[in-house]
């Protein structure tokens, strides 16, 4: 198995590569494992909006953003979100009206993230939140407010760029919200035409953690939506591939 530590970090103006991450650095433990396509482990932290974050896990979150090109092409917001660690620390997981963060460490470093949040009727969450409203007024025959939604972000750095980091997290991310907040009816992301995670959406849509499978419901130029629902009856489909899946019925 490739080590990561092969990976090259590299240093700049301002930017400097933090010190490796330790897990009682977090005073948490992790919630889980996941496993990337070439057997890589990856110990998952979760952090929520009545905590502080630690500033370890705000340097490597600025330090990634700050020397990942792939990043910087498709995220642009995420040099100024993650542009100043003690903001990031002071911050990220309360404004929004509160995040949930969950963090993939491996040897030390930060591989990936995925952090969710309510949405609300605002300036901010107007577009995402109305394509959720939408779909269930449209599709379900549901009229839902956007309390009812929220809005899913993932991003994977370095060595686990395509190696199914960010599908597993996103997942995983997914169904441990559905469990944390049982008024939440579907959780909606906004990808970009390019966006890495796309294409892996769309070839492993039936390997999703708990089977929540992300509908496209909004497409435009350079952007598609979709939604997570969340299971309420409960049956068994055979794939194509033959793997028995428990999926939803809303």
């Amino acid at each position: 198995m490739t080590s990561l530590n092969l990976e090259t970090l590299i240093e700049g103006p301002d930017v400097n590569v933090p010190r490796p991450i330790f897990p009682n650095d977090f005073g948490v433990e992790s919630c889980h494992e996941i496993v990337d396509r070439n057997g890589g482990k990856y110990d998952i932290f979760k952090f929520g909006p009545n905590q502080e974050l630690p500033e370890i896990v705000a340097e490597w979150l600025r330090y990634r953003t700050l020397t990942q090109l792939a990043v910087q092409a498709e995220h642009e917001g995420d040099i100024y979100r993650f542009g100043d660690v003690q903001n990031i620390k002071e911050k990220f997981l309360h404004d929004q009206g509160g995040r949930t963060l969950y963090v993939a460490t491996r040897e030390g470093r930060i591989y990936g993230e995925s952090w969710l949040h309510g949405l609300r009727n605002s300036s901010v969450d107007f577009l995402l939140a109305q394509a959720g409203i939408d779909y269930f007024a449209s599709y379900k025959g549901k009229e839902i407010g956007s309390e009812s939604l929220a809005t899913i972000a993932v991003r994977e750095y370095g060595a686990a760029i395509r190696n199914g980091l960010a599908l597993e997290l996103n997942a995983f991310a997914t169904h441990k919200y559905f469990e944390d907040h049982p008024n939440c009816l579907g959780v909606v992301d906004r990808l970009g035409a390019n966006d890495t995670m796309q294409q892996e959406l769309n070839d492993n849509i039936e390997l999703l953690f708990g089977n929540h499978k992300m509908i496209p419901i909004k497409t435009g130029p350079g952007f598609i939506i979709h939604v997570a629902l969340r299971h309420n009856d409960k049956e068994e489909q055979k794939t194509d591939s033959g793997f028995i899946a428990e999926t939803i019925r809303v």
